[in-house]
């Protein structure tokens, strides 16, 4: 990681020093140095901009922790210059150290300095070691995991008056927000509505990532989304913020080019505060050379711009701007009450664009994630890492040592959570064996380490690097490695070999794993059962079992999983498949080597089947179990009116799909596919068109979200449309996801017959579900990002490549692509080949085309969706990203790449 850091910034620095040459030509200053020299010299010469009045002190940086300080007496601009400093001389690659991510972020929500001392030490019975802290911390027990301060933005919104006219400029543009109805108000306004008379509207904000202008909230019906029009009309609600809406007069209502109406609304207030008030992005001098506030420029354009104050700003900045031109600082929104900017100050500097380390902080600060490694404090009383469990531990527990157990996972997992088992019955049938990682033995619920715990929710993955959710120490104690005694929360069934369940239990268990396979060992037993394994290639087996046997095993599983996933879809399942990046790291230089595309095989099926079956199962129990407090993840149907669009525009190029379930639009998916035994063009083009198939309507699709059942669902909502099933969880990933922890702690509840975990409520539950859901999706961004990230970085070294890509949406300006190899979404401009082609666009029946006559062949090319057009990819060194560059077809290939399919 360090040789990558170098490059970037000998990059930066040249940059910087062509800069520098053009002040001294202008000779109207003294010479800037760098900003490496800047930050070097900072702690001997600090420069602390005057303050011409007494404003409230703002609050100041911890030099140690690099959080904010309410009683330090050093001014912010000190504090700040020695952060600027440390950070961009010290920011970690493979591990992003705790300075780097602001104690801000870490204390948010959850409260975690309680410091109360754990008195008993681990090898005593640690169930009872905690009792008197659980008791004293779930008295009146609100985990305060959402980010934001929802609570006080609630008593914001009671001060607040209903809705007022808002000022204008002299230029007729409005200057300020109109005020928020209070939240007790809206909330009876939006109950006592009627479904025929809408007025008030109630959803999450989605604002359009290519035009910030613009968001929406979906209707409660299939109605059109409902647009924002404008920054003032957002009032202030930033992406995924849980708003309510006042939908606008007619009059201001939107006519679309379908001659349809959209209705346009208001933000009269914000119910939940989700975004998190922080960006990443550039300090630039205000337009009018002010010398008091500096503008910050978000590299998220849904994020406003803000004001920064000059007690916030790095050395010398407003004499030198341009050597800040190219650092990435992180800044949080203070206030916004005027819509041009908002008010914010700068928590950190990040380093500078195009440097791997200075980028992947950027990712994980942009998507609010913690990665700051757990205290000491926190995991004082946790075992070590070496731990093997003691009678105390092992009493009341099913003993599994004795039995053939296994994991399959990915060949570089560390954390294994789930390990399998199957063994005849003397009936014929087959006792299955699902083993889960009992995290929660040891994770005791309400403790300080896991409400630190709960705050984080998930494990993030990037491609740098992978983040925890449980501290490392407890990942190992946990994870099922092969020869080593474990505790297990398990669920055995008994199988016909059909596949078909005849009954189930739940039990707590140790296990001993004799095996550690990688997906491609189980996939090379279950291709070639009979295969030679020479020593090199056979993984360590613990035990006295042989290979042959473990293949038995594995082709025993494999055999019920096929049965039980034809089953499954069968029953009306539904599985849209779509490209997902891998991008491969040398771990001792932490540059990217190469990349490839996940691929799903026979392996990774059979344990996928498997594991939604626990999951189906372990849901069904909770639900009679514990009605009201359970904690289910739901998947509701697509919106009609969306999938109808993608049903109609398909029907266009001669595809037809069933969209009236998900079992109907899995089998027209399923018709699509490829043929195997093609030529290979016709399995090429076959191929392209399933990909595209399979985004347009994967894009129709809501999120998976977890939900506690206290809120009333009717049966239709509950079930989960993708799996087709009634109800589901996540119960068989507790090392990595916190929900399943959760799961783990009301499954053992009730097979005790004993109440859930003390003061546990259906409000905490759903709060719990919320974060949840929010980490989720944060670190599915967080993956994606850094991919992309790694594959741009890749191919600054290696210079751009030309392939091939298929064409997803055509507009006037420009196309959609994915990149066929790299699963990579792409848009090109027209704009960029004025000078080698002339573009013509066309709109009939309402598909999009565009013709492109090359000026050097003078060949025409005829592009809408499904079309295959040739391109190049780069590293765009101005922006630091992936561009696309659309190529003129090749003579020979003409024919194919113009073809629409």
């Amino acid at each position: 990681m360090s040789d990558n850091g170098g490059q970037a910034n000998m990059s930066g620095s040249s940059g910087i020093a062509k800069k520098s040459r053009r002040g001294k030509r202008a000779n109207n200053k003294p010479n800037p140095i760098s900003v490496e020299q800047m930050l070097a010299t900072t702690l001997q010469k600090i420069e602390v901009q005057p303050k011409k009045r007494p404003p409230r002190r703002p609050k100041a940086f911890n030099q140690g922790s690099n959080s904010i300080d309410n009683n330090s007496e050093i001014s912010p601009a000190v504090k700040l210059n020695t952060v600027l400093h440390e950070q961009t001389n010290a920011i970690a690659v493979n591990h992003i150290q705790a300075s780097i991510v602001p104690q801000i972020i870490q204390n948010q929500g959850v409260n975690l300095m309680n410091k109360k001392k754990l008195s008993t030490k681990w090898k005593k019975n640690h169930l009872s070691k905690n009792q008197q802290v659980i008791r004293g911390q779930t008295e009146n027990l609100s985990m305060n995991i959402a980010v934001g301060d929802a609570g006080g933005n609630r008593r914001k919104n009671k001060v607040s008056s209903t809705p007022g006219k808002s000022t204008e400029n002299k230029k007729g543009n409005k200057t300020s927000f109109p005020d928020y109805i209070p939240q007790t108000l809206i909330r009876k306004l939006l109950v006592n509505q009627t479904s025929k008379e809408i007025e008030y509207v109630e959803g999450n904000i989605r604002i359009n990532p290519k035009c910030f202008k613009e968001a929406y909230v979906a209707m409660p019906n299939d109605e059109m989304d409902i647009l924002i029009d404008g920054i003032h009309d957002r009032n202030r609600a930033l992406e995924g913020d849980l708003v309510a809406v006042k939908i606008n007069p007619t009059d201001k209502w939107r006519n679309l080019k379908s001659n349809k109406p959209q209705k346009t609304a208001t933000v009269v207030c914000i119910l939940e505060k989700i975004h998190p008030r922080k960006a990443v992005g550039f300090l630039k001098v205000m337009p009018d050379k002010n010398n008091r506030v500096a503008l910050f420029a978000p590299r998220d354009h849904k994020v406003p711009r803000l004001t920064i104050d000059s007690t916030y700003w790095p050395p010398n900045f407003y004499s030198d701007p341009e050597s800040y031109a190219n650092i990435m600082f992180f800044a949080e929104i203070i206030s916004w009450n005027d819509v041009r900017y908002a008010h914010g100050k700068i928590l950190k500097c990040i380093g500078k664009t195009g440097d791997l380390r200075a980028e992947s902080c950027a990712i994980v600060l942009e998507y609010d994630l913690d990665v700051t490694p757990y205290s000491t404090e926190l995991m004082q009383d946790l075992p070590p890492s070496d731990y093997q469990p003691v009678a105390t531990d092992i009493d009341g527990r099913e003993d599994w040592r004795k039995k053939c157990i296994f994991t399959i996972d990915p060949a570089t997992a560390a954390d294994l959570d789930d390990a399998m088992s199957c063994s005849p019955m003397e009936n014929g049938n087959f006792e299955v064996g699902v083993h889960i990682a009992d995290v929660t033995h040891y994770l005791n619920a309400f403790t300080p380490l896991d409400q630190a715990v709960a705050r984080r929710a998930t494990t993030i993955y990037l491609s740098d690097n992978v983040y925890h959710m449980l501290p490392k120490q407890l990942c190992n104690v946990c994870s099922l490695l092969p020869g080593y005694d474990k505790l297990a929360f398990s669920v055995i069934f008994e199988m016909t070999p059909g596949g078909d369940i005849i009954r189930h239990r739940f039990a707590k268990t140790v296990i001993n794993s004799c095996c550690q396979f990688s997906y491609e060992h189980a996939q090379v037993m279950i291709m070639n059962p009979t295969k030679k394994w020479s020593n090199d290639e056979i993984p360590v087996i613990k035990g006295s079992y042989t290979i042959s046997e473990l293949c038995a095993v594995v082709n025993s599983l494999n055999n019920l999983a096929m049965k039980m996933r034809e089953k499954r879809f069968e029953n009306g399942s539904l599985r849209i498949d779509q490209p997902k990046l891998h991008v491969i790291v040398n771990r001792e230089t932490g540059l990217p080597i190469s990349f490839t595309l996940e691929e799903q095989k026979d392996s990774n099926r059979l344990i996928e089947e498997f594991m939604l079956l626990a999951n189906m199962t372990v849901a069904r129990h909770l639900y009679e179990n514990f009605p009201d407090v359970s904690l289910l993840r739901c998947h509701q149907p697509p919106l009609m009116r969306n999938l109808s669009k993608t049903q109609t525009m398909l029907e266009k190029f001669g595809i037809h799909i069933d969209i009236e379930s998900a079992g109907a639009l899995q089998a027209s998916l399923v018709r699509y596919q490829p043929d195997p035994c093609g030529s290979t063009k016709d399995f090429y083009l076959a191929k392209c068109r399933a990909v595209v198939m399979n985004i347009l309507c994967a894009k129709t699709m809501a999120r998976a979200r977890y939900f506690c059942t206290s809120v009333k669902m009717d049966a239709e909502t509950l079930k989960h449309y993708a799996l087709n099933v009634p109800l589901y969880t996540h119960f068989t990933s507790p090392i990595r996801r916190y929900s399943d922890c959760i799961v783990h702690r009301l499954l053992h509840a009730s097979i005790q017959n004993a109440l859930p975990v003390p003061n546990w409520t259906p409000s905490l539950c759903a709060e719990i579900a919320m974060n949840c859901n929010r980490q989720k999706y944060n670190a599915k961004l967080a993956q994606e990002a850094s991919s992309e990230l790694y594959l741009t970085y890749l191919l600054g070294l290696t210079g751009p490549v030309n392939t091939t890509a298929i064409t997803l949406d055509v507009k006037d300006r420009s196309i959609d692509i994915i990149l066929y190899e790299m699963g990579i979404n792409l848009r090109i401009y027209f704009a960029e080949l004025e000078k080698v082609a002339s573009v013509h666009h066309v709109e009939e029946d309402d598909i999009q085309t565009v013709t492109i006559v090359w000026k050097d062949s003078n060949m025409s090319q005829v592009i809408n969706i499904f079309s295959i057009v040739n391109v190049r990819v780069s590293k765009d060194p101005a922006k630091n990203r992936l561009l696309g560059e659309l190529l003129a077809p090749m003579p020979l290939d003409i024919q194919a790449s113009v073809q629409t399919l």
